[in-house]
C-alpha cells in the first residue's frame, strides 16, 4: 500500500486550504529537465513533496503555466463518501497497517494482557484445581474482549458499505458496459479498475496496467498516467464518474484490508475460547458438572 490517498490528493477530504490547494496543483504543473511530479503529496506538518518524478512524454503535455494559480476543480463528494473516507483515513498514512493496536492504545493493553493471561492459563502445569472455575474465567477474558468484537463488527459493516458505494459508482461511470461487468457478493476491484480506465488510457498503457494483478499497484501506475491536464480534458460527466469511482475502489481497498485483519484476530481469539472450552468439558468432568449444578 502507498502510505498516502491516490485519488483524494488534491481534492480537499483532509481539509486542505486553499494555499496548500494551489500547493499541490502548482507542484503537478512544474516541469523539472523535462520530467513533471507525478505523486504530489501533503507531508506531516503541512509540507508539499513530491514522491515521484517521471519523464513528459509526446501524449502527455503538461497544464498550462496559469493552471496553478487555480484550484484544482472540486469534486462531487457525497456526506457518506466522506464518512466512509473518514472510516479508514487512518489507515492510509500507516499503509493499511491497524493502529489502534499500536503499541500505548487502549485496544492494545487489553489485548497483550489477555494473551499473556491465556497463555499462563494454558501453559500451567497440570493439578486438580485447574479446572475450578475454568468456564467463569473464560467467560471473563471474552467480555474483556468485547470492544475487539465489536470492532470487528464496525469494520464488516462499513466494508460493506464502501463495496456497494464503490460498486455503484462503477456501474455509473461504465454506463452501458456495465452490463458486461457481472458484479459478484465479492466484489472484482481489480477487473473493474481496468474497465474503467481502459477507455481513457493508450493501448500501451493499458497494456502495462495488465502487467500486475495487483490492484493497488494498478491503481498507483493509473494515478501517474492520469494527470489533471489529462482528466480536465475529459467531458464533465465522464471526469466526475471516473474520479468518483476511482475514489470509492481506493477507499473499499483500505476497509477490506482493515475488514479482514481485525476479523482474523477476533476470530483466533474465539477459536482459542473454544478449544479451552472443548478440552475443560472433555477433561474437567467433575468440575463441568458440579458447575452447571
Amino acid at each position: 500500500m502507498p502510505g498516502y490517498w491516490l485519488f483524494w490528493d488534491g481534492h480537499g477530504i483532509l481539509a486542505r486550504t486553499a494555499r496548500q490547494e494551489r500547493l499541490l496543483a502548482a507542484l503537478r504543473s512544474k516541469v523539472v529537465n523535462n520530467r513533471r511530479c507525478v505523486r504530489p503529496i501533503l507531508a506531516r506538518g503541512g509540507r508539499i513533496r513530491c514522491l515521484k518524478w517521471k519523464l513528459i512524454s509526446e501524449n502527455d503535455k503538461p497544464a498550462a503555466p496559469d493552471a496553478a494559480s487555480t484550484p484544482p476543480r472540486k469534486p462531487d463528494i457525497s456526506p457518506l463518501e466522506r464518512r466512509l473516507a473518514a472510516a479508514v483515513a487512518t489507515h492510509v498514512g500507516g499503509r493499511g497497517a491497524f493502529q489502534e493496536l499500536e503499541h500505548g492504545t487502549a485496544l492494545y493493553h487489553i489485548v497483550q494482557r489477555t494473551t499473556d493471561e491465556l497463555m499462563a492459563y494454558s501453559g500451567q502445569p497440570y493439578r486438580a484445581t485447574i479446572c475450578t472455575g475454568a468456564s467463569s474465567a473464560l467467560g471473563f477474558y471474552q467480555r474483556q474482549l468485547d470492544p475487539l468484537s465489536r470492532k470487528a463488527a464496525h469494520a464488516a459493516e462499513m466494508l460493506r458499505a464502501t463495496e456497494v458505494a464503490a460498486m455503484d459508482a462503477g456501474e455509473a461511470a461504465l454506463g452501458d458496459n456495465a452490463q458486461q461487468t457481472p458484479f459478484s457478493i465479492t466484489p472484482d476491484f481489480l477487473r473493474l479498475a481496468r474497465k474503467l480506465l481502459k477507455p481513457v488510457l493508450t493501448p500501451q498503457e493499458h497494456m502495462t496496467l495488465l502487467t500486475t494483478d495487483h490492484v493497488f499497484e494498478t491503481l498507483i501506475m493509473a494515478r501517474e498516467m492520469l494527470t489533471d491536464h489529462r482528466l480536465e480534458a475529459l467531458l464533465a460527466p465522464r471526469r466526475s464518474q471516473l474520479r468518483k469511482a476511482l475514489r470509492r475502489i481506493e477507499i473499499a481497498l483500505y476497509a477490506t484490508h482493515n475488514a479482514k485483519h481485525i476479523k482474523q484476530l477476533d476470530e483466533t481469539f474465539k477459536l482459542i475460547f473454544d478449544t479451552i472450552r472443548a478440552a475443560h468439558e472433555r477433561h474437567c468432568t467433575c468440575s463441568s458438572s458440579s458447575e452447571r449444578r
